[in-house]
């Protein structure tokens, strides 16, 4: 594509685009999303010391506490996901002696 066929072709795509960067919030939290936050937050938390930066960015976020990456209210199921998961990431990455950065 190129030209003005690519331009016109694109044009939908972008004004979605668009039309999604200028909601007034951000879309909620999809299912793949809570699991994701999940397992990459009980990882970071349960193997990390806080000599290391992603253990720091995390914390510094507040995300160890929090239900999602930004302030946001997690429905019935997404609610049950993210206990769920919670519980599925603390068994397969307990909680261990920490070793600091470097050593």
């Amino acid at each position: 594509m190129g030209g003005e066929a690519g331009d016109a072709a694109l044009a939908p795509q972008a004004a979605r685009f668009h039309r999604r960067l200028m909601l007034p919030r951000p879309l909620p939290p999809t299912l793949l999303g809570v699991v994701a936050f999940n397992m990459s937050r009980t990882v970071i938390r349960n193997t990390l010391s806080e000599a290391n930066c992603d253990y720091r960015y995390y914390r510094d976020r507040g995300w160890f506490e929090s239900e999602y990456y930004y302030p946001t209210r997690l429905g019935p199921g997404l609610k049950a996901v993210d206990l769920v998961t919670r519980g599925a990431a603390n068994l397969i990455w307990p909680a261990r002696a920490k070793v600091p950065a470097g050593g």
